[in-house]
């Protein structure tokens, strides 16, 4: 399954928001539903693996058959079964993927629905559908983003902003904008922060790449729970550190010890 595959290698690059993670699910599941319903994908399969059995001089007729014996009709379906039902090979494996295909569709659509529904309020904060925010968004938001105090001046933001945010071409070019301004849009940049340190989990590899697992897992045989603490605010507020003067900051602490040994 070479679109499964590729969707799930990219819900683990390094730089991904949980906005793209929808719109790549979405499209998936679109894509398997056609896959589902197409007879010719499903023939173009069947003489690829016999192109690639023949190079092994493998007769795929010959296999099938000798891996699925013939099999009577179940007499509630009907009465005169002595005739063997004969499983013909593009009957099974069309049978066979197409529940494949559904299990994959049910997986996915499970997880893409969570997602919708929990983070249905920030839908339209990409490029492509900014236009649609509304004051009900900006309601919603405010009770989910910890540190908003205000829909109406939210709204407010996203709407005198919403121009530029159209000219970008992803959520992180967006978010590197609300950096510069962060002190102009306040609001609307710590929406932008929160959505883009949530998460993303997928299907085939349940694991969330946090600061906090990182960190614990490199110092857990000699850290406590003041110096987890930190760490994590010092890899969290990396750009606060990189502005710090070294060399200060050495002087500093040179001076709030006299680490001079007394020689007699």
């Amino acid at each position: 399954m070479a679109i499964t595959n590729a969707t799930t290698i990219q819900l683990q690059q390094e730089e991904l928001n949980i906005l793209a993670a929808i719109e790549m699910l979405t499209s998936l599941l679109e894509l398997l539903q056609e896959l589902r319903n197409d007879d010719d994908g499903f023939e173009q399969i069947f003489e690829t693996a016999e192109r690639e059995l023949q190079r092994y001089d493998i007769d795929f007729e010959a296999e099938f058959h000798r891996l699925h014996r013939s099999r009577v009709r179940s007499s509630r379906i009907e009465e005169n079964n002595k005739n063997p039902y004969v499983f013909t090979r593009k009957e099974f494996y069309t049978t066979l993927f197409r529940k494949i295909i559904d299990q994959l569709y049910m997986e996915y659509n499970t997880y893409l629905s969570t997602l919708n529904e929990t983070l249905c309020w920030f839908k339209h904060l990409s490029p492509s559908t900014i236009n649609g925010f509304t004051q009900n968004d900006a309601d919603h938001l405010v009770n989910i983003v910890p540190g908003l105090d205000d829909a109406l001046l939210l709204f407010q933001e996203f709407k005198q902003f919403a121009p530029s945010i159209m000219r970008c071409s992803s959520i992180l070019e967006v978010a590197k904008i609300f950096k510069e301004n962060s002190k102009i849009y306040p609001r609307a940049s710590i929406v932008y922060q929160f959505m883009l340190t949530l998460p993303i989990t997928v299907a085939t590899n349940e694991r969330s790449f946090s600061k906090l697992k990182l960190i614990k897992n490199y110092l857990r045989s000699t850290m406590d729970n003041q110096r987890l603490f930190y760490l994590l605010i010092s890899s969290i507020e990396y750009d606060i550190l990189d502005e710090i003067d070294i060399q200060k900051l050495v002087q500093d602490w040179a001076k709030m010890k006299d680490r001079k040994v007394v020689v007699y």
